[in-house]
């Protein structure tokens, strides 16, 4: 909540305006509001289970971190890095110093790089303060559809060189045929108009993974899958989205899990 500012920060701050506003937000934005929510506690619980099955894991990794808050308000007996563009880090490092924040790992280092022009590994080796012999938890969240699928490819393939045996991994991803526009449960002009309202807020989709692809498409970075979730299936275990009517365009969404070989 911190990191608001203006209207933002009053809504977030009361229950009542908070509720009323995801009510709303839920209504007309097709659920994406209770899929970002459960994404994030999704991510959460993972860590938190990963973290009680192996308590040697001493890193975690937060690829394209954004203002993610976890460093902040997750207690872990280890090292965050969070990895980002330059003027991503120098923004969220100004945020952080202004609202006087202080993690609640052992440390968390911020992680500057463009990873159009070097890769994952490259940008954390080159990290004093990072052990790539660790075990280290690695999340991708809120990204990958936002890039062309060579650019997933390279960041996974990446990812995959640099973690070490028993390392867990977490992303989200979406159906290639939302990308594709050709869901057979979906209305083609839906699909279009969500693909429209992307593109016009300067975020456009392009990559997404075709049924039974994201087991085999780990397993050729070295990571074996241990959970597929479809977020069509969010009203029942283990997301237990109470709200949850079958979203349209947000069913076609996804959770992995996977462990470095």
């Amino acid at each position: 909540m911190k990191f608001l500012d203006g209207n933002e920060k009053f809504v977030a701050s009361h229950a009542l305006s908070r509720n009323a506003a995801r009510d709303a937000l839920a209504t007309f934005s097709d659920h994406n509001v209770v899929y970002f929510s459960s994404r994030t506690n999704y991510i959460d619980e993972f860590i938190a289970s990963s973290l009680k099955k192996d308590p040697t894991i001493s890193q975690i990794v937060v690829v394209a971190a954004g203002f993610d808050s976890r460093a902040y308000r997750i207690p872990f007996a280890g090292k965050y890095f969070e990895l980002d563009m330059p003027e991503v880090i120098e923004a969220k490092k100004a945020k952080v110093a202004e609202n006087g924040l202080k993690t609640l790992g052992q440390s968390v280092t911020y992680v500057s790089a463009d990873l159009r022009n070097v890769t994952a590994k490259d940008a954390l080796v080159a990290e004093p303060n990072f052990d790539r012999h660790a075990r280290t938890i690695y999340i991708v969240e809120g990204l990958i559809y936002y890039l062309h699928q060579e650019d997933v490819d390279t960041l996974f393939k990446s990812l995959g060189e640099v973690a070490s045996t028993g390392s867990p991994l977490v992303f989200d991803f979406t159906n290639l045929c939302l990308i594709e526009e050709n869901c057979s449960d979906l209305n083609k002009y839906l699909i279009k108009i969500f693909l429209q309202i992307m593109r016009t807020k300067k975020e456009p989709w392009f990559s997404g993974f075709r049924e039974g692809a994201v087991e085999p498409w780990l397993a050729q970075w070295g990571f074996k899958t241990t959970e597929l979730l479809s977020f069509q299936n969010a009203g029942e275990s283990p997301l237990n989205v109470k709200t949850w009517t079958n979203s349209t365009i947000f069913g076609q969404m996804g959770f992995a899990q996977a462990v470095k070989n």
